[in-house]
């Protein structure tokens, strides 16, 4: 449908408008712009363009090594973030065209020809470009959903990103609109509003560096796209409470209602021809200005000063100091006791560690009020300084003075978000007597925590939603170019099944196909990577048998990498019983094999489940079935039951020239030799006592995509 013809009805709708038998105006230029928008194809081929940003997010996050091992909560988080980014630019870029783009086309004195009123064509014309932006979250969606791995705070995400996302695409096409509105040309209206995007973006992306300090904060939550992901960051993936950074809210609302009083309000009484506003009746004849005009006026600097006075600047909730009464009639120098329930701890990135400590004072004399804080250190010198707000929801709490012999119990909560070797310890800080006097702090013993790289995230599960999405609003982006063409130019009736709901509709269904698919893949990814839990805290007193190494040497010190001799057959399988499960002879050798699967990206084990008998001898053989130019290596280790994690450290610490397993692990019961494709390895090693033994492959990433299982000795 030409503009012309557009605008023409627009004109038939607003006369009956105008005689009260039709829908009001604002309705008729909403239908209408939305009609342009959509089905003149604009709207698709942003959503098609905002597709491709997001798979390239997805993918690439996907198949990063280091980028895979991010938490579920941050990928999310990652996510909403890169969609509302994407949706205020097209947010921007379709109401930067709406008044420049009919001045250039010569439409837009045909509809101020209309008997409809300016604020009513503006306010038509702001809703029907905010109509993107819910297909746009749809469309995210599905990435969040396969990205976050069905983590708990996927519905959290999704309704503070709807929220958060509705707020700022409200602020922005405002901002486009208004700028619109002043400007002649498309050329000049698109590169105005490109940069204020990109003057509000940069900032955003700076290192963590420059947003910290007094300035740096200060600037950050004046950025209304800033302090949205900054909020959105502390609230998903730190965990930490609405009412703690609820203050970060106030610059992207108030950016929203300024663009949209000075968008409705202010500019769209003087909707003209020409760029800018028509000269109003500020002022009565006799130089009075007008209640109207003067009514306005203080509405502006009411919101102008409501931007600048109310925006809290840098007096978040985190940062406000405590008002605590103090008994300056105490000692402050009474030392106090402090113990922690958590010695060490294996855990896997994205894991929350809790453990509690216990304040005493064992003196006669009473304390002073104290602070507790948290302060965790990154053992590996070449590693990032850990910032414990970004690893716990509470790295401070307050105590009151404690009386002699008294106690108290405070629990902490650590998250796991990057892999690594760390130590968090408490410090008790007693408050001091006064402006001229110091305190001892006290330091609590240290909870060695090990984190261990993570994700359930199958990257080949990502393929068909990155590909299929942009090539499904494609498809349905050239049906709809040619549905307008054809009605544009006439010609012969197009079929039903060729109308634009239809091809909605198809669209919407397929990509909830895809969805579906790439989904269930990372469930099926997450079924097969469930396996035995980190240890919850590691007992010092284990005492396991010696690794017994390749070929039933008992020497832990055997190199895991050497080969099994070329001449030595395998062992034969043993039988197995109708379940498949190797059985076990009542006492004497056991002959056990294992293999694994035969494409590199099968990691698993062929046979998850092994019984043997208690006193037996052992010998299992591990078969490589993947090719041999796969180079793709797999080993068996046999561990104590709940210490898969601490091999699996070790293992990475052994690094590549140690075949990826430290053989001098006390909590290694048996091992085979790291084989590429096509070779075989065998192990002879004695019964260890009766229990649930794991094994798992202790190349990097293998065990967490699922390859380990369990040896029941009965």
């Amino acid at each position: 449908m030409s503009e012309t013809t557009s605008q023409l009805r627009v004109q038939r709708q607003t006369r009956a408008e105008a005689s009260g038998s039709a829908a009001p105006a604002w309705w008729v230029i909403f239908r209408n712009e939305a009609h342009s928008l959509w089905i003149g194809g604009k709207a698709p081929i942003l959503l098609l363009l905002f597709s491709i940003v997001l798979g390239a997010h997805a993918f690439v996050t996907a198949f990063n090594v280091e980028l895979s091992l991010m938490p579920p909560a941050e990928m999310i988080y990652e996510t909403v973030k890169t969609a509302m980014s994407v949706g205020l630019f097209m947010g921007m870029i379709i109401g930067a065209d709406m008044f420049s783009g009919e001045r250039e086309r010569g439409t837009l004195e045909a509809l101020l020809l209309t008997p409809t009123g300016r604020r009513q064509i503006v306010i038509g014309k702001f809703l029907a470009a905010l109509t993107p932006w819910p297909a746009a979250l749809l469309l995210a969606f599905p990435f969040m959903t396969v990205l976050g791995q069905g983590h708990e705070i996927l519905g959290p995400a999704v309704l503070w990103g709807a929220f958060l996302g509705t707020i700022l695409v409200v602020a922005y096409t405002g901002t486009g609109l208004l700028v619109s509105f002043w400007s002649n040309t498309n050329r000049t209206s698109y590169l105005v509003s490109l940069g204020i995007f990109i003057l509000i973006l940069v900032p955003s992306q700076l290192p963590g560096r420059a947003q910290t300090g007094a300035a740096g904060q200060f600037l950050q939550q004046l950025n209304p796209l800033a302090a949205a992901n900054h909020f959105l960051s502390k609230i998903l993936v730190n965990n930490e409470t609405v009412e703690e950074w609820v203050t970060w809210l106030w610059t992207p609302v108030l950016f929203a209602v300024l663009a949209v009083v000075l968008l409705i309000a202010y500019s769209a009484p003087g909707l003209r021809l020409e760029a800018g506003r028509a000269r109003l009746t500020w002022r009565r004849p006799g130089g009075s200005i007008s209640s109207g005009g003067a009514g306005r006026a203080a509405g502006l600097i009411v919101l102008l000063g409501l931007f600048l006075v109310v925006n809290p600047g840098s007096t978040n909730a985190s940062t406000r100091p405590v008002d605590r009464p103090v008994d300056r009639s105490l000692g402050a120098e009474a030392p106090v006791e402090i113990t922690v329930d958590l010695d060490y701890r294996t855990v896997r990135t994205g894991d929350a560690v809790f453990f509690d400590t216990v304040v005493r004072n064992p003196h006669a004399a009473a304390t002073a009020p104290m602070v507790v804080a948290m302060n965790i250190i990154n053992l590996d010198q070449e590693g990032d300084v850990v910032d414990p707000e970004d690893w716990s929801p509470e790295r401070t709490q307050y105590v009151e003075r404690l009386d002699p012999g008294d106690a108290v119990t405070l629990s902490w909560r650590v998250n796991a978000i990057l892999d690594g070797d760390y130590i968090v310890y408490m410090v008790v800080m007693p408050e001091p007597a006064g402006r001229d006097a110091t305190s001892q702090a006290v330091a609590s013993a240290g909870v060695h925590l090990t984190v261990m790289p993570f994700t359930r995230l199958n990257p080949r599960g990502v393929v068909p939603l990155v590909i299929g999405t942009p090539l499904v609003l494609g498809m349905g982006t050239f049906l709809v170019l040619m549905i307008r063409r054809r009605d544009t130019e006439g010609g012969a009736p197009l079929p039903r099944y060729l109308r634009p709901g239809v091809v909605a509709i198809a669209v919407v269904m397929s990509i909830g196909a895809l969805s579906a698919v790439a989904i269930g893949s990372q469930s099926a990814a997450a079924s097969n990577a469930t396996g035995p839990e980190p240890s919850a805290a590691v007992s010092p007193n284990i005492q396991p048998s010696p690794p017994v190494a390749v070929g039933g040497s008992s020497d832990p010190g055997a190199s895991p990498g050497a080969s099994q001799d070329p001449g030595v057959s395998p062992s034969a399988p043993a039988s197995t019983d109708p379940e498949g499960s190797p059985s076990a002879p009542a006492s004497g050798a056991i002959a056990l094999q294992i293999d694994t699967g035969t494409e590199p990206e099968d990691f698993a084990y062929a046979e998850s489940t092994l019984t043997a008998s208690a006193g037996s001898t052992i010998t299992l053989t591990l078969n490589n079935l993947t090719d041999m130019d796969d180079e793709i290596g797999h080993n068996w280790v046999l561990v104590e039951p709940g210490q898969e994690q601490v091999v699996l450290a070790s293992g990475i610490a052994a690094g590549d020239n140690g075949d990826w397993l430290d053989v001098h692990n006390p909590a290694i019961v048996a091992f085979t030799a790291l084989i590429e494709g096509g070779d075989s390895a065998s192990v002879t090693f004695e019964a260890p006592p009766p229990g649930i033994y794991p094994f798992v492959c202790t190349f990097p990433e293998h065990y967490a995509n699922g390859m380990l299982g369990t040896l029941t000795i009965e």
